[in-house]
């Protein structure tokens, strides 16, 4: 039949693109002139995706019993995709939706190949899931870390994590035993927020001083300096349009 005519096509296809991607993530980071950092986001989240279906593999391998792309390659694949995901979702800030993709399919691999999700001291380096569980584990800290300084600007307060991103997250982590962050307590305003709080309270009340003293004190000498100074104004004006446009007469 035309599928089992393509059967060696499919497989070469796919063991060449395993073989080869992280090269590919080189040569982007090379030759791309619109980006520096190597693949698109979406790039590696479908290739986290696809990677993590094992039995889809084994299928565009022939499905047969033993069938699978190289070992030592996929291996690569899986070091490389793990410091191109870590470098998603650090850049990308608070987790979305990526970065629950990414932590899904290193978790469903790691459960097949048995990698541990924490680094252990004795490692000469870490897994791929401890790789990428640990940025995903920074990520959603500081999305939920309050500084304590400036509560009352916009832009000090924490970021709104989506809740069936942080749900799924926690989903992950508690299956994989990994630390869930809390956000923590509110801390009382800090030095600085006090001293602007005190400064604001100052300049709102010598504001009200001298708007009623200047109000209250408003005689025959306010009039004239207020009139004095609107013809200056109209003055000045009608020089400015003389020297702008000069078929405008003051």
């Amino acid at each position: 039949s035309a599928a089992k005519q393509l059967q060696p096509l499919t497989q070469k296809l796919l063991e060449t693109s395993v073989r080869n991607l992280p090269a590919k993530c080189r040569s982007e980071s090379v030759f791309s002139k619109d980006r520096m950092e190597g693949l698109t986001d979406e790039d590696v989240v479908s290739w986290s995706l696809l990677l993590s279906k094992f039995d889809l593999l084994v299928e565009a391998y022939g499905g047969c019993e033993g069938a699978a792309p190289p070992a030592k390659a996929l291996d690569e694949a899986w070091k490389h995709l793990s410091q191109e995901a870590s470098a998603v979702i650090i850049r990308t800030g608070e987790p979305t939706l990526a970065t629950a993709a990414l932590l899904r399919s290193f978790a469903t691999e790691g459960e097949r190949q048995g990698w541990s999700a924490v680094a252990s001291a004795d490692e000469v380096e870490p897994s791929p899931l401890a790789v990428v569980g640990n940025s995903v584990k920074q990520a959603w800290a500081r999305a939920i870390t309050v500084d304590g300084e400036e509560l009352e600007d916009e832009e000090h307060e924490p970021l709104t994590i989506a809740a069936d991103v942080e749900e799924e997250l926690r989903a992950i982590f508690t299956r994989l035993g990994l630390f869930v962050p809390t956000a923590p307590q509110r801390p009382p305003p800090g030095p600085a927020a006090l001293r602007r709080g005190a400064s604001a309270s100052t300049s709102s009340s010598s504001s009200s001083s001298s708007s009623s003293s200047g109000s209250g004190g408003r005689g025959r000498g306010g009039a004239a300096a207020a009139a004095s100074a609107g013809s200056m104004g109209w003055r000045r004006a009608g020089r400015g349009r003389r020297t702008s446009g000069n078929h405008v007469s003051a």
